[in-house]
This record gives structure tokens, C-alpha cells and sequence, in this order.
């Protein structure tokens, strides 16, 4: 058996989170690495 509990289910708030995160990391650390890799001639 299942108790019932009070459950928050919003179909685009659970996804769009990671998304905006994953957004914000790629902004900042692919800008970074791009940068690094070009101060070494590599880019």
C-alpha cells in the first residue's frame, strides 16, 4: 500500500532546469576552454 502524498509534477519546470544549467556550463566553461586552448595555439 501507498500513503498518498502531496506530489508538485510540472512537465516543463523538471526539465527545463538541467537544460538551463547545462546552457550556463557550456556558456562559461566552453567559452573558457576555447579561449585556453587558443592562448596555446592549439585552436
Amino acid at each position: 500500500m501507498t500513503s498518498e502524498e502531496a506530489l508538485w509534477v510540472s512537465p516543463g519546470l523538471p526539465f527545463l532546469v538541467p537544460l538551463f544549467a547545462g546552457l550556463v556550463l557550456a556558456l562559461t566553461y566552453g567559452d573558457a576552454l576555447t579561449v585556453a586552448l587558443g592562448a596555446l595555439g592549439l585552436v
